[in-house]
């Protein structure tokens, strides 16, 4: 099991990082607000993957183009799904509107 390994910025934000699984990169946790609550998935707290060349993804950004799993399906902030590719959303629709479902 591969835990979180976290750092808190003087303005409060707490960054996580971790090895993936398959050795190729880290997986990077954003809790924009620290320690304080409510910590869910897609309202405070993010995930992005950093590969070992250096490029920069949103988690499960691989989502984002298939429309047989639409980036909604899988932003998941509905109780129904976990909230892990909210950062995905995010970045390609330039909002937080899964929020008001």
């Amino acid at each position: 099991m591969h835990l979180y390994h976290f750092l808190k910025l003087s303005d409060g934000i707490s960054i996580g990082f971790r090895s993936t699984a398959d050795g190729k990169g880290i997986n990077v946790a954003v809790d924009i607000n620290g320690p304080k609550g409510p910590n869910i998935c897609g309202y405070d707290l993010f995930y992005f993957k950093v590969l070992n060349n250096g490029k920069v993804f949103p988690h499960n950004e691989g989502y984002v183009s298939s429309p047989e799993t639409p980036i909604r399906r899988y932003c998941a902030c509905q109780k129904t799904a976990n909230g892990e590719s909210c950062s995905a959303y995010i970045l390609e629709n330039d909002n937080m509107d899964y929020l008001d479902e």
